[in-house]
């Protein structure tokens, strides 16, 4: 068992079921990989190294001494074990034409889960903060953002949409395409590939370069920073390996 879903599991009190009270669902259980005996062993191996000390003493001729206390497998008692079984769900369902998946697990107050459902469907990375779902396709993306956006607000309707589902009607009019048939205007799709980020970023750094080694080395210096900034900005946010909800 993962580390974290131990802890998540002893951390709330478990309610005990029996099979009977299952009758009429569905669901699956397999064999356990230790048995009681090889199980014992281990707990006693496991309890053994933890007590395990490194003990200084002197002796009566005040000489400095080290040894290592070590308990045997008499002084350590196993008074139960219990194998048990432990819910743990795998869901899948479908936002609109999105599919999603999770697995989790209850410690009876708070859901452990491993999921993706929180990466963006345009970049692939962690969403942190200001998510939106594309009411269009079902997709959870990064939310509006000054360049390089992944998901736009219609601006005639006020649908929330991704960039795949999103159409441009010119002067930054973004509408999804209901509201683009209606304009009567040719449809044309929000390009997927984003790089707004580099052409500003990369013009800020090029024209302050100019700068700086021109009678405007201030306004350079500036438009330099700025563009560097640009550059580094980085939306993409590293997924953790299992949420608490």
């Amino acid at each position: 068992m993962k580390q974290e879903l131990a802890n998540h599991i002893v951390k709330a009190p478990l309610t005990v079921y029996n099979e009977s009270d299952f009758k009429g669902l569905q669901f699956s259980k397999s064999d356990f990989l230790i048995d009681d005996r090889t199980l014992t062993n281990l707990a006693k191996k496991i309890i053994i190294d933890r007590h395990t000390k490194n003990v200084s003493y002197y002796g009566k001729n005040n000489q400095h001494y080290s040894k290592v206390c070590v308990p045997s497998e008499k002084d350590v008692f196993i008074s139960n074990i219990k194998q048990v079984y432990l819910p743990f769900q795998d869901v899948k369902f479908d936002v609109m034409q999105t599919k999603y998946e999770f697995q989790a697990a209850e410690n009876a107050q708070n859901l452990l889960a491993y999921t993706k459902m929180m990466n963006c469907n345009i970049c692939g990375s962690y969403i942190e903060q200001k998510g939106i779902l594309c009411n269009s396709c079902g997709a959870a993306v990064h939310g509006v953002r000054l360049l390089d956006s992944h998901g736009f607000r219609c601006h005639q309707c006020g649908k929330s949409l991704c960039r795949k589902c999103t159409y441009d009607l010119g002067l930054n009019n973004k509408v999804c395409k209901g509201c683009a048939e209606k304009s009567g205007k040719t449809l044309t799709p929000v390009s997927e590939k984003m790089h707004q980020r580099y052409i500003v970023g990369g013009c800020c750094s090029f024209f302050g370069i100019i700068g700086v080694f021109t009678h405007f080395a201030i306004i350079g210096i500036v438009l330099l920073i700025i563009g560097i900034i640009v550059l580094a900005l980085d939306y993409r946010g590293k997924a953790p390996p299992y949420e608490i909800i």
